[in-house]
């Protein structure tokens, strides 16, 4: 079961199975019609729900539904998946009972593009069970629970490939802690265009959204209205999406 704002979603697996789905909070339900057997379920931060078709047949694999559970339609095909799991913005999943297989261990999966980036180094256990993180702590980590325990990750973002990472545009914040007003600069982009700064808080949610162009390299971010905390910053490339931490005083 998940929830997101008034949805509430539960997957059913015992005697028969199937997506239910409520709109004002658990108080009614309705049934997804043809909705895929689903083990493992759960939101994205804007809402998207994801669920995990088990086992080993020719359905088996990721599926999505941006309805909040009613109507679904196939990610990518995988046998032996058991978990999907989330950061503050970005998709998780893990494989079970094939640790052996071409694909194991735990993924980031990108929905944008289809890729999945491995991210096994130094995870002593490739059979998962769950992968979760911890919104209220002040560093961005990763949960994974194994066959021999629980381990956690604050550097997992570290693992993409090479090749993914070329067109990563490093992101700096000055100051960091910030008061008023913060300077986000990052380095000319070789191809001119647009790109997207985003504000998240630690939960996901964004919070304000600016189209720049790539020929300036930098940004003046107005926090005078936000409150002390910490929040992530966003920005978005076509093929890539760099993050950096803030904090507000």
């Amino acid at each position: 079961m998940d929830t997101y704002q008034n949805h509430f979603a539960v997957s059913e697996m015992d005697n028969q199975y199937g997506v239910w789905c409520s709109d004002d909070y658990g108080i009614n339900w309705y049934l997804s019609p043809l909705s895929p057997m689903i083990s493992s379920l759960g939101f994205d931060n804007l809402g998207c729900l994801y669920g995990i078709f088990p086992d080993y047949s020719y359905s088996s694999g990721l599926w999505s539904s941006q309805d909040f559970g009613m109507t679904w339609e196939v990610e990518f095909w995988s046998t032996y998946m058991s978990c999907v799991g989330f950061d503050f913005m970005n998709v998780f999943v893990g494989w079970g009972n094939n640790p052996t297989g071409p694909e194991n261990g735990i993924a980031w999966y990108h929905p944008e593009t289809g890729d999945l980036t491995f991210i096994n180094a130094n995870l002593p256990n490739l059979v998962i069970h769950q992968v979760t993180h911890n919104p209220s702590m002040s560093a961005i980590a990763l949960f994974c629970c194994t066959d021999t325990g629980a381990y956690v990750s604050y550097d997992y973002f570290l693992d993409v490939p090479e090749s993914f990472l070329y067109d990563q545009v490093p992101l700096s914040i000055f100051p960091n802690p910030v008061t008023d007003q913060a300077t986000l600069t990052y380095p000319v982009a070789y191809q001119p265009g647009k790109r997207i700064i985003s504000l998240f808080y630690m939960t996901g949610e964004k919070i304000y959204e600016v189209e720049v162009d790539c020929s300036g390299g930098k940004i003046i971010l107005d926090c005078t209205g936000l409150a002390s905390g910490i929040y992530i910053v966003e920005l978005k490339e076509p093929v890539f999406t760099s993050y950096k931490k803030m904090i507000v005083q």
